[in-house]
């Protein structure tokens, strides 16, 4: 299959959950056909999916929409799904929900494409998008009226229609993903929802090993320890000593000439404070 024919099944969506209405979107990325399921029934979302047999395409939908779909086609009801959701997003992950086992479709997730990580909102806000949220609160304690759910629909909708330009800023990167899946003779749908690094990972044929010793480290007999400064070797020392990927130790500084320095196992930081001076006599400094 071509890249430009897995594109024929790529939707856009997004979710929104209430107290008491569960909303999914889904628009087709070739023909902009938008599907809406307010307090559906799980079989005419399964029918959906079942019939179009999509490629979801959503933001940060691996951390929180997937769950939530996923409660939907189990049967849960709108309140119960509040709940999960009010579980993810106070910190819970989406996979501590057991709600049997159920096939979903592959999904690409474009946040995990975009470095440093930047909000949804943030991402509308560059490419001039509207970034208006909703004026229904999200903790409305009461059923969804007509006009709040066309406001919701409304905005929901803005949101999904944000993944297309954002999906095509990153295509080229989709294209090596497909390139990458081909060359490991993986299913490429598959392939290229993974992560950079798993997709290099299942190219390569890497096997999951587990470590107890993140932090065992024994110098190497060619380094003059009298060399390095005491303050460096007790940190590392320490960090040595506790072995946890968790523990957290100040790393030192030091001060040569007029360069202050931090050392850590990460690496050796360091600027010069220099004084530049104007024909007015204003000061200007820089690192």
């Amino acid at each position: 299959m071509s890249f430009d024919e897995l594109l024929d099944n790529l939707y856009g969506f997004d979710c929104e959950v209430f107290a008491h209405d569960t909303l999914f979107v889904f628009i087709s990325y070739r023909t902009k056909e938008r599907f809406v399921f307010h307090n559906s029934l799980p079989n005419d979302v399964q029918n959906f999916l079942d019939q179009k047999k999509p490629i979801l395409m959503g933001y940060n939908c691996n951390a929180y929409d997937k769950y939530i779909l996923k409660c939907l086609l189990a049967g849960y009801t709108p309140e119960e799904i509040k709940d999960v959701s009010d579980y993810i997003i106070g910190g819970g992950n989406g996979w501590d929900i057991d709600c049997g086992y159920m096939e979903l479709p592959i999904m690409w997730d474009l946040f995990n494409e975009i470095v440093p990580r930047k909000s949804l909102k943030e991402l509308e806000g560059s490419l001039r998008l509207n970034i208006t949220e909703t004026t229904v609160p999200f903790d409305l304690p009461t059923k969804w009226t007509k006009e709040q759910y066309e406001e919701v629909l409304y905005y929901c909708t803005c949101d999904v229609q944000a993944l297309f330009p954002i999906f095509e800023m990153l295509i080229n990167k989709y294209k090596s993903k497909y390139i990458i899946a081909r060359l490991g003779k993986m299913d490429l749908k598959y392939g290229m929802s993974l992560t950079d690094a798993k997709l290099t990972s299942v190219l390569l044929g890497a096997k999951r090993k587990n470590h107890d010793d993140p932090f065992k480290y024994v110098y190497p007999k060619q380094v003059d320890k009298s060399k390095i400064p005491k303050s460096f070797l007790n940190y590392i020392d320490d960090v040595i000593k506790h072995n946890d990927l968790n523990y957290e130790s100040i790393a030192p500084s030091l001060q040569y000439d007029e360069c202050v320095i931090q050392l850590g196992h990460g690496g050796i930081h360091g600027a010069k404070l220099t004084t530049y001076k104007y024909d007015n006599g204003c000061d200007f400094k820089c690192d």
